[in-house]
């Protein structure tokens, strides 16, 4: 259990080791949002995307799944997202839900 919580626990540029990579996201997410424009803000929101992104694939490499595992969890998703209509475009006009 340590080494899972090792894992998406994270190391963040805060210098708190034991702050969760999701903070930093939402945080980068908030900053991006109040200047969008800024080249400098996209850049963090991506590395900090990416953080998650690596974080989860540890945790999921972790739990014992290889790629084809990896794949048809992500198979599962993608196919309950489309059905759930995520996916689809919106009408133009039509409020998107804010993070």
């Amino acid at each position: 259990m340590l080494r899972i919580q090792r894992s998406i626990a994270g190391g963040t540029g805060s210098g708190d080791v034991h702050r969760p990579y999701v903070v930093d996201l939402f945080e980068a997410l908030k900053e991006y949002n109040q200047e969008p424009e800024s080249i400098e803000k996209l850049g963090n929101l991506v590395d900090e995307i990416v953080d998650v992104q690596v974080a989860m694939e540890t945790l999921l490499l972790i739990l014992g799944l290889d790629d084809e595992g990896r794949d048809a969890a992500r198979a599962r998703i993608y196919e309950k997202n489309r059905r759930r209509g995520y996916y689809e475009k919106k009408a133009e006009g039509e409020n998107e839900q804010s993070v």
